[in-house]
């Protein structure tokens, strides 16, 4: 019987052998947003190694080709690629897809979010083509690009979002939907989320996204994974890169199957760097790594049910710049008008001392989707965060082992919410959440906590009603939250005693916002919203001195929660193959809005000098605009420019608002080959060069008394950058090779903390390899 079936599988084989394969494979690629039809796509098919591209009507022919089953993928200029499987017989009929330009989607004006919702704000999104392209940035510094968005800096390794001058626990980041739970107050604390684990990146500016959890004046920025793709092999995604400031290597691996019993996708991501350097000297201790994971499980127990499990782990350990760091008063003086900081070694090292930072911040969720029928939807999640931070300072009789600041955090997020659509036009949302936070501060670091031990409550609720008339949509939203912290914080008078205090606030937010479609692609959307903030539980009752920036922080018991207005209106005109313009202007009035002001004093203590800064409370007013504009020439050239006007004033005193981003003014050049360019044997796909010119304005609305240090001259940057595509049998590979500071210019940014003692980081080149299979 057995020499019976090696009989049949040889005939077989042998018959396959013998097949013509005269078959052709043939369709047409359109653009998404205008569906005309697109040139140059590169159409590949990973089994057979044939690829051709399609013509200027969008059709492509593939001849001869057998049936069979098989993967193919399609790449085009600014397009995020795609990866189709496809069962070859013959019923397959002509193929049809549809390409989305990914320049597009970074200024995207969102007129549909999810099937079932109308969504009228405009969201910047960042795809997973851009993120992999830099995989070597923090979250922060990958969405900088976007209009109106900035970063906050502690030196080169720490940076969190500003949205419009607003950060902090004003900005909500979500990992896969659960607002993150972290130490996310600190000016020095970067959100610990790894941008790798992400399909893409979603920004919504102003107090907008009334269905997130969290105190959302600034805005709300979303870190997405994705569904898994419903393919039943194994695919993946790989990427390194190499930096040659601080001698930096990064690798990240994504797999990923899907299967009807159960479907899972698992990244890895790990970072290495050393010590940085400016044009001019080595930034000592400014070494960092990172080890991160995920996984995520998905299965549909029916067509109505669908259940993902998810958890996510960030690991990193970072050095603070150890000039930072000073012993006196007079050190301390000399410290801020030196050119090179102290402390300063002449060689490169990746040695990580104090004062430094280890993070730890571990995620669990589960989510599950109910579909009651066609028009209702039901979503439950529940989700469980751990979040440890250390920081080690530079401390007597070996005693630096020990952490000067341990603290331990954990959480308890569950939601409900409910979707409702009417007819073809109408949609509401509405949900209920509730949130347990516990902060506990570790008594083996022998030093008085800068934060107390807190317990908080939250619970809140949204209803969003949206509506679709002709080319017009509406949205009317509302929130309530209601807060409790049960804080047992040390006193501040001898003899030092355990005081115990509960606040509760009430907290409400509203919108009312309005979009246009005219054409194809243009649009105009205006919005007003209300949204108020309560007081952290360190800006109450911080004080000592907070390592991390080298400063010591003082709380303000009297403080009331923040009360906030902003309007926005704003224009999107896209032609496409022509030009696009992105044009939004901003007015936020915010009362009793909170700030750290540096007052005039250093503070000598038993581990340094340091200077102080209390929060305080004021009545300011934020606005601005931001532009970005981009020009279609012809031979595959554009020219882009992004610029951002922003303007922070303190009405109470008259005085300007410090920490506000400096203007600036962002040029780029692009050069796209519409066409493979072949060098040999060797075709280079989607060949791409970009110079880039950034100009950041000098911020001359500090007044000397409101700061240790004049703010930092204006300053200008050239970037370039490479990237192609080389095909490998199946699959491609892609070569960037990017250039940072190309002229190694010496400089300070404004919002930098270690601007007091330091340069920025001065010229990096980095090469990077990815490739999916």
């Amino acid at each position: 019987m057995n020499r019976i079936y090696i009989f049949a599988l040889v005939i077989f084989w042998q018959a396959s052998l013998a097949q013509d394969c005269t078959e052709s494979l043939s369709g047409q690629i359109k653009d998404l947003g205008t569906h005309l039809p697109m040139s140059w796509v590169n159409v590949y098919i990973e089994e057979t190694g044939q690829g051709v591209q399609t013509d200027s009507n969008g059709y492509f022919k593939i001849h001869p080709i057998c049936f069979g089953d098989y993967h193919i993928n399609l790449s085009h200029i600014g397009c995020e690629d795609q990866r189709h499987f496809v069962s070859f017989d013959g019923s397959t009929g002509f193929l049809e897809f549809n390409l989305k330009h990914s320049q597009t989607s970074l200024n995207e004006y969102t007129i549909s979010g999810e099937q079932q919702q109308i969504n009228t704000q405009k969201v910047e999104k960042i795809l997973k083509k851009d993120i992999i392209d830099k995989a070597y940035e923090s979250l922060a510094n990958m969405i900088e690009d976007i209009p109106g968005i900035s970063s906050l800096k502690t030196g080169t390794n720490i940076s969190k979002p500003v949205i419009q001058g607003l950060y902090g626990s004003r900005v909500s980041i979500l990992n896969n939907g659960v607002t993150q739970s972290g130490q996310q107050w600190g000016n020095d604390h970067s959100p610990e989320i790894d941008p790798l684990l992400a399909n893409s990146i979603r920004v919504i500016k102003g107090a907008s996204a009334l269905e997130y959890l969290g105190s959302n004046l600034g805005g709300v920025i979303l870190v997405e994974p994705g569904s898994i793709i419903n393919e039943p092999h194994l695919h993946g995604r790989w990427a390194y890169y190499f930096e040659s400031n601080g001698i930096g290597n990064g690798a990240h691996l994504e797999l990923q199957k899907h299967s009807p019993k159960l479907a899972w996708k698992a990244n890895a991501t790990f970072k290495k760097v050393g010590d940085r350097h400016t044009p001019d000297y080595f930034l000592t201790n400014t070494g960092s790594q990172e080890i991160n994971l995920s996984a995520q499980f998905e299965k549909s127990f029916s067509k109505r049910w669908f259940s993902q499990l998810y958890f996510s782990s960030f690991n990193t350990e970072i050095g603070i710049l150890r000039g930072a760091h000073v012993g006196n008063l007079t050190d301390l003086d000399n410290a801020l008008e030196r050119e090179i900081p102290f402390y300063t070694k002449d060689h490169f090292s990746y040695e990580i001392v104090a004062p430094r930072q280890q993070v730890n911040h571990q995620l669990l969720k589960w989510g599950n989707r109910l579909n009651l029928d066609e028009e209702q939807k039901l979503e439950f999640n529940v989700a469980a965060q751990y979040n440890r931070r250390k920081e080690y300072d530079v401390r007597r009789n070996g005693r630096s082992i020990i952490p000067s600041f341990y603290l331990n955090l954990f959480s308890l997020f569950g939601e409900g919410k409910y979707t409702r659509k009417i007819g073809e036009n109408r949609t509401y949302k509405t949900g209920l959440q509730a949130n347990l936070i516990q902060n506990r501060y570790d008594r083996n670091t022998g030093i008085t906590p800068l934060i107390p031990d807190y317990n908080q409550y939250e619970i809140g609720s949204f209803f969003v009603w949206n509506q679709k008339h002709r080319r017009s949509e509406w949205e009317f939203g509302i929130r309530y939250d209601y807060q409790l912290q049960k804080v047992a914080a040390i006193s501040r008078t001898l003899p030092a005693e355990v005081i115990f205090y509960s606040n509760d606030f009430h907290n409400l937010s509203g919108l009312v916002a309005w979009g246009h479609k005219i054409g194809n692609r243009s649009r105009i959307f205006s919005n007003i919203g209300y949204a108020s903030r309560n007081p952290g539980v360190n800006e109450l009752f911080s004080r000592g001195l907070h390592q991390g920036v080298g400063a010591i922080e003082e709380g303000n018991l009297l403080l009331e929660p923040e009360n906030s207005i902003k309007a926005s209106a704003g224009i999107q005109i896209e032609e496409m193959d022509r030009f696009s313009i992105d044009l939004s202007v901003y007015y936020q009035n915010i009362y009793n809005f909170i700030y750290l002001r540096p007052e005039d004093e250093i503070r000598l203590t038993i581990r340094g000098a340091f200077p102080v800064y209390k929060y305080n409370q004021t009545q300011a007013e934020i606005y601005g605009l931001d532009f970005q504009s981009t020009l279609y020439l012809n031979a595959g050239f554009n020219v882009g420019v992004n610029y951002n006007y922003l303007r922070g004033q303190n009405k109470t005193e008259s005085l300007p608002l410090i920490n506000m981003p400096s203007n600036q003014v962002i040029t780029n050049l692009n050069w796209e080959s519409p066409q493979n360019i072949n060098i040999g044997k060797t075709s280079l796909e989607n060949l791409q060069i970009k110079a880039s010119y950034r100009h950041v304005f000098e911020q001359n609305r500090i007044l000397p008394i409101q700061d240790y240090v004049d703010a930092p001259p204006a300053y200008s940057l050239v970037d370039l950058e490479f990237s192609t595509f080389i095909q490998l049998k199946k699959n491609k590979l892609q070569i960037s090779l990017r250039v940072d500071n190309l002229l190694n210019q010496s400089y300070r940014d404004y919002l930098d903390r270690m601007r007091y003692y330091a340069d920025a980081m001065g010229r990096n080149i980095i090469f990077g390899l990815n490739s999916k299979f």
